[in-house]
This record gives structure tokens, C-alpha cells and sequence, in this order.
């Protein structure tokens, strides 16, 4: 582990570099030596579990000293125990060694570090009831950090090759001083060759108070790469390939990141202010040089930055008014490099809002919302007072955009400039539902919608890019009904224009959705970016679903690259699940031009659109081995994905999945009974489900059963057996069961074994009992199943009557009837065609005419 530790603190060299022909001169190193994995200075929590008792938990707080001298105490309630002891620490482990003395002695606690972070062991003497003899304790040394000394020293050589200087080691918050001692060799060169043979190499020896270093190794261009070893801290570690660099050096990138520590990137701030941010994912670096900021184009004072442990303090933070960007740049305890950006908005304006309703009067207790324009995020909110006014204060001069809505389902938004003073949020609530067809302006004008006066034009539909622009009036002053027609809402100087349409949502319609796009002249116009950053919203809603979706977006927020250079965006949507057992849909648009009245914008709907979707059975009825059609249809405009269908028995809760297609265009009916289907799709996230259909798949019918092939020939097999058989002192009857296989390897009928009746005399009726009725395979096959094994019919013969001194009736007799009523399923005769009279005569040709008879049910009934 402590290998491990100690790569993640010192990066091992993967080359040498180039050496140099000459030594180093003067030059300014830092670098950080390990000296335990862990430093157990602090408060950390402790478990000790007497032998067999319950885990008792408490918190022991000690201070490290140079030498790994542990002292402090430890709370185990009740009681409060003083601790003495030492860690002793090498690259390959950590030991602990600790005397707690309380009420009941003095109680050895010994232990090491463990791999999960943990330091555990074993207590010895005392007499304490918490911590008898055997206990196991564990000290959660998990947050505890590495115990690091940092180097930060001046070394210059002579000709000789002595190194001398000095520094100081920064070590459990103090620093030290540092004495140096050293020697450069110069490089051995092969004079044959010219050849280097062995490199510049550097040892060096560096002591305080409280640590000792020695290192050996190689120049490199920027400093040394040493094989070390250290001591301190009760830590004894060594290690190979150290690189100890000029501070000049570039030390590479750290996996350390700066963060916000107090506060938050989604609120306005003060003008002036204090803030904190954590480096997380490494240490940071002790040395106030090495840790700067830059605020919007200019450098934060040195003044104002405060290191403390991990965290990076600037007090004051002056921000400009509106967006400013916070740059943060440090490095860590090895000398590798950090940075972090962070945006912050700011300013000083307030901003009164009132919210009115329809008619104008003040509306109390309504929950509004400020936000940035350029960013959506950073939001500030209020409740409207008796007044209907709600006063947001610290607003930057910039488009800022107000959402208010009420307990009673009340809604309306606008925007405005942060310096506007005051404006005014008009909310409404449902309107009685227009009877007028003209979601998609098929009409050819805005016949069930209500438009802000002067502001709404109909114009042709115009999927490409030829941007906006009203249709020419006809002549008679009508546009004709039925082409594709979309409305452009324009702006009308600075402000608002509005639009809405309320109606009900039509049978079947499983989702809305409203197409649009929004253009401005701003972008063209040169203005993105600026606080003249106009507005759209497209706000769905439905009544009593309690549905809602929208998009508010201003120009800035978008984006440059969202617009092309006409300042049109590619049509976009928004899409609100419904349900249709009669709600009733409400969408409010509106487009401002905000901070001026110049460079109009646009938002241009092309429809309201319902999306259905269906299941299509193609048979709602169909026999085992029959073909079936099955598709999801999707209608609206929408595109689907993640199709499925699924299948369950008819009073079943229990779905069973029967494919992943939108179509199955040739799916084969394997599975007899009565089911449900319905169909699943996936559209722009949310998945719908289609209404139910029902399905019955049923057994064959009797004369699809006696004229399929495979059942004609095991018939007349068995006639021409039964005939053959007769003398003229005995005969049988014979019989099997009729069974279908649906599995995809066989699709057809089966016989069972063949069983035969007891011979009889010539004056004796015949008769035969083909056994129990054989199961179906699976007896429960699911929905889904892939096939099964049906028993659908009962065949035998009846015997010839050639040499018979009595004659019979032909067919079916009443036994067979009942017979197959009571199995519930067809039986199937095989005898003569008979006489005029419908007999078979005493001395009846043998092979006389004969056919297969049917009686009993005509199928088996569905399960």
C-alpha cells in the first residue's frame, strides 16, 4: 500500500533526459519528501470492541511530534483517557504504539495501518470494563493525510564540484532550517569514443531539527533524479528516481481540482464579498507564491489570498457588474500545476415586479422567479406581496427573465433588463376550450387563438431557411384552407407579444407537441452577447393532468452556434405526455424584444401536433399456425424508439414481452388462448403505452384438422389396416389421438401410438378406448411460448361389415358423440359411405366408398 502511497506523492522519472555536459550552477529547488503514510495529527473517529460485547464508538485527538511522539486524549463516554505512544512508520507499513490511562489504568492499544485505511490491534492490561483485556480496536485513519516535509532549498556548486547552501523544510506546520552539504561529479567520457560512459551523478545530504534527507543520483537538464531515504515524524522511507527540479521546471500537471468550498455558482452575489474554494484530489501547496487568481482581465491582490490547509480564501472578491469569470491557478505539495474557472454574476440594481392578473388587479401570494438571461441557472425568487409586487434587489444590467405562477394554476412570464425598475408579470389560467380545428393553421388564420394585437402574421410553411416573412394577402382577403401554414409572432418594439390557444385534447392522443423555431435580427445584427438579449417561451400545459413542459431561452443562453448567420435556429419542440379521457391542453408563446425596440425577433409555429399511437392487429382472430400482422403506429409527427409489443392472457396482469419491432408482418400464432396486446414506444424520453387489443388464437377446426396431409395419410393408413384385419370370425376397431406441434422444428400434426379395440364375433358390436387424453406440452405454455404440443382430436375406425350376417348403421354412433362432448374436442370416424338408406348391409363390399366422419364439438375450445 505504502508503495502505492508514495507513487501517487512522487512521480517516478519513465527516462533519464539528456545530461549535461557541464554541473548546475546556482539554482532554487522544492520537492517533498514523505515521511509516513499517514499523519495522525487530529481528531479521528475509534471502535473498540470488547471481546463478545457490542462495538463502542468514540474519537481520539492527538499531536504528532518530530520524532513520532503521539500525545492527546481519547472519549470513550463516559470516560476521557490520556494518550501517550509513538507511530513508527517505513515504506512498508505503519505501526502504532499507545498507552491510554483512564479510571481503570493504563491499557496498551498497539495496532498497524491496514489496506482499507484503518488503523487496528489488539488492547493489553488494564482493568477497565470498556476496554478489557482482548479488545479490538480500530482508528478510522481513512481522511488522515500523508506526513509530508517540504524541501525548499538554494544549492550552488564550486569547480570542485562542493555543493553548499542551505533552505528551509516546512514540517508539521513549522519550518525548519536547513543544512546542505553535497558533491557534483562531472561526467565520464570515453576518449576513444567520445562517448559518455557514466553521467554527471549528485549526492546530497539536507538536515533540520526534525528531519534528516540524503539522496544520490543523476544531473538531468532541469535538476536531479535521486535514490533517497529519509527520516522523521517517526518515519523511516526511501525510494529511487526522486525528481528534484528547478522551481523553474515545468512539474508537470496535478489531478488536484479547485472547487467551490462555501458557496455557489447558481446565486447573484454581492458586489464585494469573501469566498472559499477546496482543492480536492491532491495537496495543496503551502506556498503563498504559488497560488494566484485573475478575475475578469485583471490579477486578484496577493493580499486577498489566505492558504489554510486545502483551502484557498479571497477576501475581498470584487466583482464587476454582470458576468464575471474567477480563474484560480496553485499547485500542489509536488510542484504540479492546477487551474479552475468559475462564473459568477453580480450586481447592484433592483428590479420591482408585479404580478396582475387578466384584468389587471394585483395578484398576492404568487411565486415569482428571477432569472439570467445568459444564464438560466443562477436564479433569485420571491412571493408577490398584498400588492402583487415582489422586489428583487443585487440584479446586473442585464436581460433578466420572470416567471410567476399560482397556487390556483395561474401562469405568465416576461423579461426585462436588470435597470429596468419595475415591470409587470400578467398571469392566466385556463380559457373555456375553443370548438375551432386550427392547431396547425390549417384555417389560414389564428381562428382559436388569442394573439397579441398586430402581432401574429400567417405565413407558409417553410421547412428550409428562407427565414420570415408574411404570406401576400390574397384578393379576396382570404387565405385558402388547407395548405401548410405556419404563424410568425413577432416583436413590436420592446416587451412582450403573446399568443395562446386552449382546447381539448382529442381521443387517443397520447403526448402534444409544439414544432417552432425562433429567429432574431439581433445575431446579424451584430448584438449576441449583449444585454440586448431577446426572449422566447413556449409554455404546455394541461388542466386537469397536471401536466407541464416548456422552454424559456433567450438568445445569449443558446448559444452563437445554435443560429446561422440570419439568426434563424433549426425547429425545435416541446412535448408533454397527456391523457385523453377529456383533458384540456392550454400552450402560452411569447417573444420579447428586450433592452430596445430595435432588431425584431421571431418565433415562428408551425403546429400543435397530437401524437397518437395505436396497436394494429391485423386478425383479431386467428387459428394456431395462422400468420398475424402487428405493428405500432405512430402518428404526430413524432419519431419513435424502443419498440415493444407485448402479450398477456385475457384477465392477466401479467405482461410477457412478444417482440422488439415496430412491425412483426409475418408472426406465427403458436400459442392457443385468449390474450391482450399492446404496444410500447419511446418518444424523445418518455415511454407510452398503446390501448389494449385483443387477440384469440384458436385450435383447428375439424375440417382443417381430417384435410391436412400429414392426418389424411395416418387415416386411411389406419382404414386399410382395419379392413385387412377383418375375417370372417373376428375384427377390431382402431385408434389414436390427433395432436398438433406448433414449435418452429415440426409446424404440423402428430398421431399418437395407435391402440386397437378387442376382436369380436360376427354378431358382436366393435369398440375401442384410445386411453387417457395425452397433455399438452407444456400443459401452460406462456403467451410468449415459442410452440407446444396440443391434443385437438380423437380418430378410430369403424369395423367392415363384409362378413357380417347383420348389417349397420354408418358414421358416427351416439357413444362417439358423447364421447367427444365430453373430451371437448372433435372425433373422427372412419366407415363406409353406406347404402341409399345410410347403412352398411350384411356382406358389404370391403372396399366399398368410405370417407372420415366429424362429431362432437367442431374445435376444442380456446383456453
Amino acid at each position: 500500500m505504502y508503495k502505492r502511497l508514495f507513487l501517487l506523492l512522487f512521480c517516478l522519472l519513465s527516462t533519464m533526459g539528456q545530461i549535461l555536459a557541464q554541473i548546475p550552477g546556482n539554482g532554487q529547488y522544492r520537492f517533498s519528501v514523505l515521511l509516513a503514510p499517514h499523519e495522525l495529527n487530529g481528531t479521528l473517529p475509534i471502535t473498540i470492541t470488547p471481546p463478545g460485547g457490542t462495538p463502542q464508538a468514540g474519537t481520539i485527538t492527538v499531536a504528532l511530534g518530530p520524532k513520532g511522539a503521539l500525545a492527546g486524549t481519547m472519549t470513550l463516554a463516559p470516560n476521557t483517557y490520556t494518550i501517550s505512544g509513538s507511530q513508527k512508520a517505513t515504506n512498508s507499513g505503519l505501526s502504532v504504539k499507545l498507552t491510554a490511562t483512564g479510571p481503570g489504568g493504563a491499557i496498551k492499544l498497539n495496532g498497524s495501518l491496514k489496506t482499507d485505511g484503518y488503523i487496528t490491534g489488539k488492547s493489553a492490561g488494564g482493568k477497565d470494563p470498556l476496554i478489557p483485556k482482548g479488545s479490538v480496536f480500530a482508528i478510522d485513519a481513512r481522511a488522515a493525510k500523508a506526513l509530508v516535509a517540504k524541501m525548499d532549498i538554494q544549492l550552488s556548486a564550486d569547480a570542485k564540484g562542493v555543493v553548499s547552501g542551505g533552505g528551509t523544510a516546512r514540517f508539521l506546520g513549522q519550518d525548519e532550517t536547513v543544512s546542505l552539504k553535497g558533491k557534483l561529479t562531472k561526467a565520464v567520457v570515453d576518449p576513444r569514443r567520445g562517448t559518455v560512459k557514466k553521467g554527471e551523478s549528485c549526492t546530497l545530504t539536507l538536515s533540520s531539527p526534525s528531519i534528516s534527507w540524503s539522496g544520490k543520483g543523476s544531473v538531468l537538464e532541469d535538476g536531479f533524479a535521486f535514490a533517497w531515504k529519509a527520516k522523521g515524524g517517526g518515519g523511516t522511507t526511501a525510494g529511487s528516481l526522486l525528481p528534484v527540479k528547478s522551481t523553474d521546471a515545468d512539474q508537470g500537471s496535478s489531478a488536484g481540482q479547485i472547487v467551490v468550498a462555501d458557496g455557489a455558482l447558481d446565486v447573484l452575489y454581492p458586489r464585494s464579498t469573501s469566498m472559499s474554494f477546496e482543492v480536492i484530489d491532491a495537496v495543496l501547496t503551502s506556498y503563498p507564491d504559488e497560488v494566484t487568481a485573475q478575475l475578469n482581465l485583471g490579477t486578484v491582490p496577493a493580499s486577498s489570498l489566505v492558504i489554510g490547509g486545502n483551502t484557498i480564501t479571497i477576501n475581498p472578491l470584487n466583482f464587476a457588474d454582470g458576468k464575471n469569470t474567477l480563474t484560480i491557478t496553485a499547485k500542489d505539495e509536488l510542484g504540479r500545476s492546477m487551474s479552475s474557472s468559475f462564473v459568477f454574476w453580480s450586481g447592484t440594481y433592483s428590479l420591482t415586479v408585479t404580478v396582475v392578473d387578466e384584468l389587471g388587479n394585483p395578484v398576492p401570494g404568487a411565486d415569482v422567479f428571477a432569472a439570467i438571461g445568459d444564464s438560466p441557472n443562477v436564479v433569485k425568487s420571491g412571493i408577490s406581496g398584498g400588492n402583487g409586487a415582489v422586489i428583487f434587489t443585487g440584479l446586473p444590467d442585464r436581460t433578466i427573465t420572470l416567471e410567476a405562477s399560482t397556487a390556483s394554476g395561474l401562469i405568465g412570464t416576461t423579461s426585462v433588463v436588470g435597470t429596468g425598475g419595475s415591470t409587470t408579470v400578467k398571469v392566466i389560467g385556463f380559457k373555456t376550450p375553443s370548438a375551432i380545428a386550427n392547431n396547425d393553421f390549417s384555417t389560414g388564420t389564428t381562428a382559436g387563438w388569442e394573439v397579441s394585437p398586430g402581432a401574429a402574421t400567417i405565413i407558409a410553411h417553410d421547412e428550409g431557411d428562407t427565414g420570415a416573412g408574411a404570406l401576400a394577402t390574397p384578393a379576396n382577403g382570404a387565405f385558402a384552407v388547407g395548405p401548410d401554414y405556419d404563424m410568425e409572432l413577432a416583436t413590436l418594439g420592446e416587451g412582450p407579444q403573446l399568443a395562446s390557444r386552449t382546447a381539448a385534447v382529442s381521443p387517443g392522443t397520447k403526448a402534444l407537441k409544439v414544432r417552432y423555431r425562433f429567429i432574431t435580427t439581433e445575431v446579424p445584427g451584430g448584438y449576441f452577447g449583449s444585454k440586448y438579449n431577446d426572449y422566447f417561451a413556449i409554455v404546455l400545459r394541461t388542466q386537469s393532468g397536471g401536466g407541464f413542459a416548456a422552454e424559456a431561452n433567450t438568445m445569449n443562453n443558446m448559444g452563437l452556434a445554435a443560429f446561422d448567420a440570419a439568426g434563424r435556429t433549426a425547429w425545435r419542440e416541446v412535448t408533454l405526455p397527456v391523457t385523453d379521457t377529456g383533458d384540456v391542453f392550454q400552450v402560452n408563446m411569447l417573444v420579447a424584444n428586450v433592452g430596445d425596440g430595435a432588431y425584431d425577433s421571431y418565433l415562428i409555429v408551425d403546429k400543435i401536433e397530437e401524437v397518437k399511437i395505436d396497436l394494429v392487429v391485423t386478425n383479431a382472430e386467428r387459428q394456431l399456425l395462422e400468420t398475424n400482422r402487428f405493428e405500432i403506429k405512430v402518428d404526430g409527427g413524432a419519431v419513435g424508439s424502443n419498440f415493444k409489443i407485448e402479450i398477456s392472457r385475457a384477465g392477466s396482469n401479467t405482461w410477457y414481452p412478444l417482440s422488439t419491432n415496430q412491425i412483426e408482418d409475418n408472426f406465427k400464432q403458436r400459442v392457443a388462448g385468449a390474450f391482450n396486446l399492446r404496444g410500447k414506444v419511446t418518444i424523445e424520453g418518455q415511454e407510452y403505452t398503446t390501448p389494449m387489443r385483443a387477440l384469440t388464437v384458436r385450435f383447428p377446426a375439424a375440417n382443417d384438422i381430417k384435410g391436412a396431409a400429414t392426418c389424411v395419410a395416418a387415416f386411411d393408413a389406419s382404414w386399410t389396416s382395419t379392413k385387412a384385419s377383418a375375417t370372417a370370425t373376428q375384427r377390431r376397431e382402431e385408434a389414436f389421438w390427433v395432436q398438433l406441434n406448433t414449435n418452429s422444428n415440426k409446424e404440423d400434426y402428430e398421431l399418437t401410438t395407435k391402440v386397437f379395440g378387442p376382436w369380436v364375433t360376427n354378431l358382436e358390436g366393435a369398440w375401442v378406448d384410445p386411453g387417457a387424453t395425452p397433455a399438452d406440452n407444456p400443459a401452460a405454455p406462456a403467451p410468449n411460448a415459442t410452440g407446444a404440443v396440443y391434443t385437438v382430436g380423437i380418430f378410430h375406425t369403424h369395423t367392415p361389415t363384409v362378413f357380417r350376417t347383420v348389417g349397420r348403421g354408418v358414421g358416427p354412433s351416439g357413444a362417439d358423440g358423447n364421447y367427444a362432448n365430453a373430451k371437448g374436442m372433435p372425433i373422427f370416424a372412419y366407415d363406409y359411405v353406406g347404402d341409399a338408406s345410410g347403412n352398411s348391409p350384411a356382406g358389404h363390399p370391403l372396399n366399398s366408398a368410405a370417407k372420415v366422419y366429424t362429431a362432437g364439438p367442431t374445435r376444442r375450445a380456446t383456453p
